[in-house]
């Protein structure tokens, strides 16, 4: 028992470092991008029509801004919160429930956010030059979901080796 649980230490604190690099990595990619640009420039006729939207007053786009803003930087705030826990159990300090808790909320939205950008990307047509990076970005997030699957998985084994190695102490 005593082997399974230094191996569900080592594997926690290898996910919670997996966990801080794919969120440093979210952090990094949009500032990449912009800087060493796309490699290809759009068209105006390959942007979607967006006529049929109604017009945007600029507090409505100011508060979806915001909006944006506040969602990125709680999720990188809970992927680090999650992260540094995961690795700070697997060096066995005790930690409580409520980084699994999250962890398994995150993994929910991010299944539904990769389905639903999955069908989006399908339903609109994409040149081919475009598919991969659409790849690339489906492998990463992919990783980044099992990563969380994973992170869930060994924390609760490891939460169950933790009790029965206590009972029997």
């Amino acid at each position: 028992m005593e082997r399974e649980r230094v191996r569900a230490q080592s594997t926690l604190r290898t996910l919670g470092d997996g966990m801080i690099i794919f969120n440093l990595w979210n952090l990094l990619k949009p500032f990449l991008l912009s800087f060493f640009g796309q490699g290809e420039t759009v068209e105006a006729a390959d942007l979607p029509d967006f006529s049929a939207l109604p017009e945007l007053s600029e507090e409505m786009v100011f508060v979806l801004l915001m909006t944006a803003l506040a969602y990125f930087v709680l999720n990188f705030v809970l992927r680090l919160y999650i992260g540094l826990s995961a690795r700070a159990e697997g060096k066995g300090k005790r930690k409580g429930w409520l980084y699994l808790i999250v962890c398994v909320i995150i993994f929910a939205v991010d299944v539904i956010l990769l389905i639903t950008s999955a069908i989006l990307n399908l339903a609109i047509s994409v040149e081919n030059s475009t598919y991969l990076q659409l790849f690339a970005a489906l492998v990463l997030e992919i990783s980044s979901i099992a990563i969380l699957f994973e992170t869930i998985v060994t924390s609760i084994k490891l939460k169950r080796l933790n009790r029965r190695a206590r009972k029997e102490a």
